[in-house]
């Protein structure tokens, strides 16, 4: 005669106050497993661990800007950088303003061309904004290599 399992409890899943927050068992969905069998409940026990780690999608990535933005960084950044030199600073706030549109555009074509989701395009365009408004032309020699990291995730297939 087979004897039969005791019933426990896990917690499905719930939301919680961050991705390092682990489920609290006071407000979580519980379900009993002498109900639900085999892969359902692998299922539902992989559903109840709180995501910890997101993967990045690689170096290229992370690091990497869609190649069109690149290029429009390294030309925008020069006219700049030539404008407010000759102009003794008189169109620093032009520079400001670049970099603010810039940034939008940059943030949209992240999203939509370089397939980034929105915290990581938001933090490449208010990088790339930042970089563009400041009237040096150094950050051509960033916007370079990560635009050769997008040329060559583009020439992969993503």
């Amino acid at each position: 005669m087979m004897k039969r399992a005791k019933a426990a409890s896990f917690p499905l899943s719930q939301p919680s106050a961050g991705p390092l927050t682990p489920p609290s068992s006071s407000t979580a969905t519980v379900i009993d497993v002498e109900e639900v069998g085999g892969s359902r409940l692998q299922s539902a026990v992989a559903s109840a661990l709180p995501v910890l780690h997101r993967s990045s999608g690689g170096f290229a990535q992370t690091f990497g800007l869609d190649y069109r933005i690149a290029l429009m960084a390294i030309g925008l950044d020069s006219m700049l950088f030539a404008t407010t030199t000759f102009s003794m600073g008189l169109l620093l706030p032009l520079a400001f303003m670049a970099g603010l549109v810039f940034s939008l555009i940059t943030y949209k074509a992240q999203k939509k061309w370089y397939g980034d989701d929105s915290e990581s395009a938001l933090i490449k365009a208010l990088i790339v904004g930042l970089l563009t408004a400041i009237p040096v032309g150094i950050p051509a020699l960033l916007y370079i290599p990560s635009g050769v990291l997008g040329g060559l995730k583009m020439l992969r297939g993503k």
